[in-house]
């Protein structure tokens, strides 16, 4: 793989040297991200909170437990070089960020519940667990990008990302309202965080395996459909990487990301 990605990029920056730098259109792209997790290992960490909320659906309370996507943003600079008409190549280097978002929340009301060990009465307890699984990548796709007619066009190809950071932000806070016996409403609020927690780290915490550090180079795909007007190109794009990081449930974990991007050629 490693050979292949070299040749790749040596084919795409020689591109240029053998073309008219007038046949090479240069722009800066940007636009949001919007990162879902998929997967074989995903999809059993999906199962099992479904399973844990049917376990727990006769009690009393609201309770939520989910894997969410994650919003985010790319920014780099793009290049297209023109085959033949309707025809050509685009690539380009962006930063991107992926990743996805794990959430924990329940609300009960207790009533008259005594705790045997303080005799204190409960009378609601709140919990939120909120964790930010954070990658961000140096994104380099490599498409063939085909025009409909003078507006509209269509492309895919490779899509190659290189790791440059890797995070999990959590916070934790519960709250607590009981009578101390004397007619008194007490609330106790206990939170936590962690801003600098890691992948591997975060994972070991719930299991015995050890659990390696999120891959640092991925490979996958990337498809869309422009629509361009001047010297703007607005698409849709969908970008599919290959196993990005471990869990506690193993290592078929990916990002789908869904990109709106806007790009502007000078």
């Amino acid at each position: 793989m490693r050979k292949i990605l070299t040749l790749l990029c040596v084919c795409l920056f020689a591109l240029p040297v053998s073309a008219q730098f007038d046949d090479i259109q240069w722009g800066v792209v940007g636009g949001l991200n919007y990162a879902v997790l998929v997967g074989e290992d995903a999809e059993d960490a999906k199962e099992d909170i479904e399973d844990a909320l049917d376990d727990i659906k006769d009690l009393e309370g609201d309770y939520k437990r989910w894997i969410y996507g994650k919003l985010g943003f790319h920014l780099g600079v793009i290049g297209e070089y023109e085959l033949k008409e309707n025809l050509s190549i685009v690539s380009g280097l962006q930063y991107s960020q992926k990743g996805y978002i794990g959430k924990v929340e329940y609300k009960y009301g207790y009533g008259n519940m005594i705790n045997p060990q303080y005799g204190f009465i409960y009378s609601s307890e709140e919990f939120e667990h909120k964790a930010r699984f954070i990658l961000n990548y140096l994104d380099l796709p490599i498409t063939v990008k085909y025009n409909l007619d003078n507006r509209f066009s269509v492309f895919g190809g490779l899509l190659f990302s290189f790791l440059i950071s890797e995070k999990v932000k959590w916070e934790m806070e519960q709250k607590a309202e009981y009578d101390d016996g004397y007619g008194n409403i007490i609330t106790d609020i206990n939170s936590d965080s962690d801003t600098n927690d890691n992948f591997d780290h975060f994972f070991s915490q719930f299991t015995t395996k050890n659990i390696d550090d999120p891959k640092g180079t991925l490979s996958g795909y990337q498809i869309g459909v422009g629509y361009e007007f001047d010297a703007f190109n607005v698409s849709l794009k969908l970008n599919k990487n290959s196993n990005a990081f471990e869990s506690d449930y193993g290592d078929d974990n990916q990002n789908i990301t869904y990109q709106l991007s806007v790009s502007r050629y000078f």
